[in-house]
């Protein structure tokens, strides 16, 4: 069984096929017609990613085909493309791309032995600094940071256990000093682990939904926010509850579909606007690394995405006058230790 409750006419079109365009999509296609638009053909977990460097055959375990799981087993359209554009016009479009692929030969065989420079000690740089050290122990890896320390952003102790670990496997650890490409021979290869970029730049027609950093503006509901006057008749939330709560006024919303950008996909905007308002009266959402929440400290990161995307779903649900499959299921283990 595909779906579980009767759906409406409305679509919802989910910008990005990564951890939390994939909840979205499995939360609303019950009452929903959900389309999900992604660049790839398939999915790909990326916080495994790393161990396919070293171990190629471990890929096809964080991998799956878009069509096979949502159209055959979800009943989700999927379409594979990148999207170019969201306005709050009715419509999104979708440029087309054919099928890539990427192919990755390893250059850590057996008998070869060269150094490896993993530029960034933070936790990527830390995880493939370990990955190369546990599967190729004859590899001479060296880490380098800026920083005084692995791990900045954690704890004194998780800091200090990733260090010991690393120094028993010969990792040189090169940190508190930038890296210099110059210094690099020609027998070393360079990891670049840091930073990240948002990218699909223009893919919001409002340029003020936009922070300086490239990240989407949203409220507590997950609604963009841009300085711009709406553009149609449809209502949005008055109120800005605590993050994690629904739309408290949906009534009068009536829009033929909804966006949920859920992909690392934003561009460069122009500063911080004064006053903003719900993007096309609150039918276009953002959730994952792409969101910024205004008033809410969050670094840019997939670890909280889940919840962002819940937030997200919930408030679509309530302006839409849906009870979501979760209450129902709920409410009935609830009700199962009151039958006789």
């Amino acid at each position: 069984v595909k779906h579980l409750l009767p759906r409406t006419l409305k679509r919802v079109v989910v910008i990005g096929g990564g951890p939390t365009g994939l909840f979205c999509a499995d939360r609303l296609r019950h009452h929903f017609e959900v389309t999900v638009v992604d660049s790839k053909d398939y999915f790909e977990f990326t916080p495994s990613v790393l161990r396919a460097v070293v171990d190629p055959s471990h890929l096809a375990r964080i991998t799956f085909d878009y069509r096979d799981v949502l159209e055959g087993e979800l009943g989700v359209e999927f379409v594979p493309g990148e999207a170019t554009c969201v306005d709050v016009s009715p419509g999104t479009s979708a440029s087309s791309a054919g099928r890539g692929a990427v192919t990755v030969a390893s250059a850590w065989g057996p008998g070869k032995l060269h150094f490896d420079v993993v530029v960034g000690a933070g936790l990527v740089g830390v995880e493939l600094a370990a990955e190369l050290a546990h599967f190729f122990p004859r590899l001479r890896v060296t880490l380098v940071d800026g920083a005084p320390d692995v791990l900045p952003q954690l704890g004194e102790g998780a800091r200090e256990y990733a260090r010991q670990w690393l120094q028993e496997r010969n990792v040189a650890l090169r940190l508190g000093k930038p890296f210099a490409p110059e210094f690099v021979g020609a027998d070393q290869v360079v990891l670049s682990c840091v930073g990240a970029r948002p990218r699909a730049a223009g893919l919001l027609a409002d340029a003020s939904a936009i922070k300086a950093n490239g990240r989407i503006r949203v409220n507590r509901h997950m609604q963009v926010l841009s300085r711009g006057e709406s553009e149609t008749g449809l209502a949005s939330c008055s109120a800005e509850p605590l993050l994690g709560s629904s739309v408290s006024d949906p009534s009068g919303v009536a829009s033929s579909s909804i966006v949920v950008a859920a992909a690392s996909a934003a561009t460069r905007g122009s500063g911080d606007p004064g006053s903003l308002e719900p993007l096309g009266q609150g039918r276009v959402f953002a959730v994952g690394d792409a969101a910024a929440v205004e008033g809410v400290p969050t670094a840019q990161i997939i670890f909280h995405g889940e919840e962002m995307a819940a937030v997200a779903v919930a408030n679509i649900e309530a302006a839409e006058g849906v009870i979501s499959p979760l209450a129902l299921t709920q409410a009935r283990r609830e009700m199962e230790p009151q039958q006789p």
